[in-house]
């Protein structure tokens, strides 16, 4: 049985690094795009990773928006807002490049955001609202990190995101 020591230590630990290992341990080649920033380019999804090796078929996951960093003072550009975790809420990645990818919630309770980082470096979000979405015209082939965004940083939102 651990000694109440090693249990504070390590309660330190992952208070330290932001919380549990899931949200601050990067993939290898993950980066960010501040110090502090959201993780792009890794391999961990609080809704899971999701390959589409073909044509696209439809997606859906229960996402849940974060509290842990401000989209709007990270300098992300365009309607980038809302309150975000570091790792993405879902990964989606493709073989080859698609004529379109929509990215939409739910009517959700609340007013969640939506940001969506593509393989070509862009952002694409959507402002706070009660269904928000994202088109990606000419969708490059690669990964594709999203985030849901809650208003408050107090009370994530839960919605349902569907890719199309």
């Amino acid at each position: 049985m651990p000694s109440t020591r090693i249990v504070w230590a390590a309660a330190a630990v992952l208070a330290a690094c932001g919380g549990g290992a899931a949200e601050s341990a990067a993939a290898p080649g993950a980066s960010t795009t501040a110090a502090e920033g959201p993780l792009i380019g890794g391999g961990l999804a609080s809704a899971g990773i999701h390959d589409v090796p073909g044509p696209m078929r439809r997606i859906e996951a229960d996402v849940a928006g974060g509290n842990a960093l401000d989209a709007d003072a990270l300098g992300l550009g365009g309607d980038c807002e809302g309150w975000i975790m570091r790792s993405p809420d879902l990964i989606v990645r493709t073989e080859a490049g698609l004529p379109r990818l929509v990215y939409r919630l739910t009517p959700a309770r609340g007013r969640p955001s939506l940001l969506v980082h593509s393989p070509d470096d862009e952002w694409h979000c959507a402002e706070a609202g009660p269904a928000p979405a994202v088109r990606v015209e000419g969708a490059p082939a690669g990964q594709y990190d999203v985030w849901i965004g809650s208003a408050e940083a107090a009370e994530p939102t839960r919605a349902t995101l569907v890719v199309e």
